[in-house]
């Protein structure tokens, strides 16, 4: 059986989803430099800079069940014909991976997340192996 039917037999919670989770919200400005020193995040090129948003949220509750997510918004300074929008998603489960894909054709990468409390703060580690191709 092809991976791609694996995927869509994998599909078994259709849109709309109701989400509840916490979550924080980071607002960077990135160098000219940075967009072309960490081309793995398919940031568009600009020679001001960009103004990026990283998502880290904790879904409680979802259709696929519990997961955590990470998402990198690029959004463009002045331009009519760029749109605002997520190169890169990292999830912690295989479900919302493929459900992603499926659905809404969003390229979400598996990563681990471990949460930490220490008193008032909350620590974050997210570890992404990159596949290689052999």
């Amino acid at each position: 059986m092809s991976h791609a039917l694996l995927q869509e037999k994998s599909v078994h919670q259709f849109p709309p989803w109701h989400l509840q989770g916490k979550g924080f919200i980071l607002n960077y400005w990135i160098t000219p430099h940075f967009i072309r020193e960490f081309q793995s995040f398919r940031i568009a090129p600009s020679p001001l800079g960009r103004v990026v948003q990283v998502l880290l949220v904790r879904y409680h509750h979802s259709p696929v069940g519990p997961y955590d997510e990470l998402l990198i918004m690029d959004h463009p300074l002045i331009s009519r014909r760029r749109l605002s929008t997520i190169p890169k998603i990292y999830v912690s489960t295989h479900e919302s991976i493929v459900h992603g894909q499926h659905l809404w054709g969003i390229p979400k990468e598996y990563a681990e997340f471990d949460w930490q409390q220490q008193g008032q703060e909350t620590i974050c580690r997210i570890t992404h192996r990159a596949k290689h191709d052999a």
